[in-house]
Order: structure tokens, then C-alpha cells, then sequence
């Protein structure tokens, strides 16, 4: 009875064991880290693998966290002894993990394998533990069995580097991180060493939107957010970056249109009521035919979706756009905050709910972080701000979700004042580790979708126009001299 209880418990564990098993990922994220990245070697456990070599390549990553050679990494293991037939088995799977194709992966495909690698060791150890169980009736007992199919259940945690580490281990990274901002910032035309703004009294104080930092664009509604947010994903994609832009407003060809405004200078009405000349279309057919050859190193993608989306949608659209064309996202531009709903709301919780905006915005920040991009989104202004010309972060719906989590908040507003002057003002409300800057005029030029006044294609950035600047303090000290003269009166 008891060898055939055994035999059952064997054929279960090596069926698991077939199933949830891939020797091509365990390879690859080997690979990447023996070869590339050494450092993620304290995400990995030898467990999770069940090839007993790479559970010592493990053992050695994590004591040695250095990239290795191929002869230097055999004799490692060969040093940990070996045993049975693992002596001839050795040569060819470490053949194995240095011939695997790994140019293009980053730190994102780290991860994806890893979390692949451990699902699939938590179905092995859950059917492993169920196997047991269920061969060994005559021993059950109910207490120790549940604990043993609890301990089964529970998803592995794993270690992410990112969010964790030595203060002084971390220094070398933390220097070639700088070293390598210094270097982008040098080759940069907009004294950035992130991804720039495009705005160039903006970029000079903050030095663009950081990897994993988000900005927000805090404005009334129809004052020109998605206007503001397609201008910052324009620059993004023309400074090299690849870039996504979501929207749970408009349909995608109607987002293209914008850009083909922006970009041609064709005014959008005539878009919109098919009314181009020939001299529109050869001027359209010329802009798309500079951009293919200008910009083709990186790409802008846009991506509608309907009102309600998550940022679940998101991730998976990151995932796709890493697999089809193999190249990272670094930007995403997604509007907006507002008409969005929480991860697995499914409709229970409506998206105007402060405790669903709350969720919303930490969940945009975990994408950014997760991802390593730079994100912009807009949000909404309470009503009693809508006729202020200067914004708090108080100002914003939602504020308190809002500010918490934002590292980057712009304000966009317009006054009476302002219409008369087709003006708006941009400022800087709140940089995390910077002082923001005075606010700056932008001239719109909603016809052909800009927020400027340039016609001409070749202004790369707002700096074009020399944005003023405006002086808060003087500004006020006139406004108070007006108000004594009024008063006089």
C-alpha cells in the first residue's frame, strides 16, 4: 500500500514538475543576470530552480555578485563539488546560458521572467504539498494538513532591488546612476537628464520628469490639459524617448488628428470638416516622411480606451508594446486621473469617490515605478479655483490623493485678464527636491491644436518663443497699489 501511495505522489510531483517548469526561462534570466546584471542575484532563490546546476549558479551569483566569465563561473561550481552525472552536465548548460540571446533585455524583462519562474514554482510546490496529503490519508491529520495546504497557498514573496538595499552597497549604484544623468544631461539641448518638459525655464530647475517620477497637470476642464499633455508626449518622442499616450476620452484617429495639427499647422477645423487643399495633403505627406526619417530610433504610440479604464490596461498595453517591438517604453502620457477606476473595482466602486481616486493615483505611481518611465496625467481643479490665476495643491480635486502621491505638479490656468491677451499661465506648483520656478505665459493657439503661438514646424519647444516670465511678488505689489488708488478714489 505504502509504495503505491509512493507511486501516485511520484507521478503527480514529476507531472507538476513537467507543467510548471522552463528550462528556456530559467536560462535566459540566468543568463541575464550571470552576464549582465549581477546585482539582481539577491532576487533569486536556488529553489525555485529545479536543475541542481542552476540552483549552484544561483548560490555562487549570490555570494559573488559580479558578472562572470564562462570559465571563471564553471570552476566556481565545480569548486561546490558535484555530484552523479552533474559532471557532464555541467559544461553544456553553462554552453547554454552564455549563448542565449540577451541584447535587448533590460531590467523589465528581468522581471517578467522572475515572476514567470516563481508562479511557476508556486504551482510545483502547491501540488507537491497536495500530493502529499492525499497519499498519506491514513496519517491525516486536519490541523497539521491545513497548515501544510496554507503554507502551499501562500504566494512567494520576492525581493525586488529596487525598492530595498544597503545605504552603503548601494553607493556604486547610485554613482553610476548620477555619472550616467550627468552624461545625458550634457548631450542634452534642454539641460535635462531626464525626459525633458520641453519648457525650457522648467527643465533648467527640476531637470525634466525622472525615471519612475510622474507629473500633473491640474487645470478647469476645456482649458487645454490634453492640449498640454500632447505637447509634453510630442517632446518626449522628438528628444528620442519612446513614448505612449492613453486617453479614456477620445477615439485614436481623433488623437492623431490633433497631432497632425500640432505638427503641420493645419488648423484642426478643417480636419474635422475634411476641407484640406492639395497644398494640406503635400504638406501633411512631407511632415510624416521628415518624422519616419527623423524620429525612427523611437516611437510615439497612442492608445484609446473607453471612460473607466485601469491601470491594469495599461500595463498590459506596456507589455505589448515591449514584446512587438522590442524596445522599452519611457514615457507615458495618460489622460487622465479623473476617469479612471481603481484595479479590480469591477463597477463597485465609481470612480468620482475620493477613496477611488486615492487608489487610482498610488496605482499610477506603482506603474511608473515599476516600469522605470516617466509619466504625465492631468487632473481637475475644485470649482472655487476656477478663477484663480495662481493654484495651491490645494486647489486640485481630489488634492489630498493627488499631492501625496505626486512628485510633479503643474497648474494651467487663464483669467479674464488672460483671455483678453490669448494667454494662459503654466506654473510649477510642487517639485519634490526642487524649487519651483516662476510661472510662465503660453500663448495658445487652439486652431491648429498648440499650446503656442508658432506656426512654423521647426519651433521645437516652447523656450522658442522666449515664454515670459511672470513676477508673482510684483504682480501682487501692483494689484495692492491698484486696489490703494481705488480706494482713494
Amino acid at each position: 500500500m505504502a509504495s503505491k501511495n509512493e507511486d501516485i505522489k511520484n507521478k503527480i510531483q514529476n507531472a507538476a514538475e513537467d507543467k510548471f517548469r522552463s528550462y528556456e526561462l530559467e536560462t535566459q534570466l540566468l543568463a541575464y543576470v550571470v552576464r549582465k546584471e549581477p546585482k539582481h542575484a539577491i532576487s533569486i532563490e536556488s529553489e525555485w530552480f529545479v536543475n541542481e546546476i542552476y540552483q549552484k549558479v544561483v548560490d555562487v551569483l549570490r555570494e559573488s555578485r559580479a558578472i562572470m566569465s564562462f570559465e571563471l563561473l564553471t570552476h566556481s561550481i565545480e569548486d561546490r563539488g558535484l555530484v552523479g552525472d552533474e559532471d557532464e552536465l555541467l559544461e553544456d548548460t553553462i554552453i547554454d546560458i552564455y549563448d542565449e540571446e540577451i541584447d535587448d533585455y533590460d531590467d523589465h524583462t528581468f522581471r517578467a521572467l522572475l515572476k514567470q519562474i516563481v508562479k511557476m514554482y508556486d504551482s510545483r510546490k502547491l501540488f507537491n504539498a497536495m500530493a502529499d496529503v492525499v497519499t498519506n490519508m491514513d496519517k491525516f491529520d486536519l490541523e497539521k494538513d491545513r497548515s501544510t495546504l496554507q503554507k502551499a497557498t501562500a504566494p512567494t514573496a520576492m525581493y525586488d532591488q529596487r525598492h530595498g538595499g544597503f545605504y552603503v552597497d548601494d553607493y556604486k549604484e547610485r554613482k553610476a546612476i548620477m555619472e550616467e544623468r550627468a552624461l545625458r544631461r550634457e548631450n542634452s539641448d534642454s539641460y535635462s537628464n531626464g525626459v525633458p518638459t520641453g519648457i525650457d525655464l522648467f527643465d533648467k530647475n527640476i531637470g525634466g520628469i525622472m525615471p519612475s517620477e510622474f507629473a500633473v497637470i491640474a487645470g478647469r476642464t476645456g482649458l487645454g490639459k490634453t492640449a498640454a499633455l500632447m505637447y509634453h508626449a510630442l517632446h518626449s518622442w522628438k528628444s528620442g524617448f519612446n513614448t505612449l499616450f492613453v486617453s479614456g476620452e477620445m477615439n485614436k484617429h481623433d488623437l492623431q488628428y490633433r497631432i497632425d495639427s500640432s505638427l503641420t499647422a493645419i488648423p484642426s477645423k478643417l480636419f474635422r470638416l475634411s476641407e484640406l487643399s492639395p497644398e494640406h495633403y503635400q504638406r501633411w505627406d512631407n511632415t510624416i516622411q521628415e518624422l519616419n526619417a527623423v524620429y525612427d530610433d523611437s516611437y510615439l504610440y497612442i492608445r484609446s480606451y473607453s471612460r473607466g479604464f485601469t491601470v491594469e490596461d495599461i500595463e498590459r498595453e506596456v507589455h505589448w508594446l515591449h514584446d512587438e517591438t522590442g524596445k522599452t517604453v519611457h514615457t507615458i502620457c495618460m489622460d487622465y486621473l479623473n476617469i479612471m477606476k481603481p484595479k479590480g473595482s469591477n463597477g463597485k466602486k465609481g470612480s468620482r469617490e475620493w477613496s477611488a481616486q486615492a487608489d487610482v493615483v498610488w496605482e499610477f505611481k506603482d506603474l511608473c515605478i515599476d516600469f522605470n518611465l516617466a509619466g504625465y496625467t492631468a487632473n481637475q481643479i475644485i470649482d472655487d479655483a476656477f478663477k484663480k490665476r495662481f493654484l495651491t495643491t490645494g486647489d486640485l480635486k481630489y488634492a489630498r490623493a493627488i499631492s501625496e502621491a505626486a512628485p510633479i505638479i503643474f497648474g494651467l490656468t487663464q483669467v479674464d485678464e488672460d483671455k483678453l491677451l490669448n494667454r494662459m499661465v503654466y506654473q510649477l506648483i510642487k517639485a519634490r527636491s526642487a524649487e519651483p520656478p516662476k510661472p510662465v505665459f503660453l500663448n495658445p493657439n487652439m486652431n491648429i491644436m498648440r499650446i503656442h503661438n508658432q506656426l512654423m514646424y521647426s519651433v521645437k519647444s516652447l523656450a522658442d518663443i522666449k515664454p515670459q516670465t511672470i513676477d508673482i511678488d510684483k504682480m501682487q505689489s501692483k494689484k495692492s497699489k491698484r486696489k490703494r488708488i481705488r480706494e482713494v478714489e
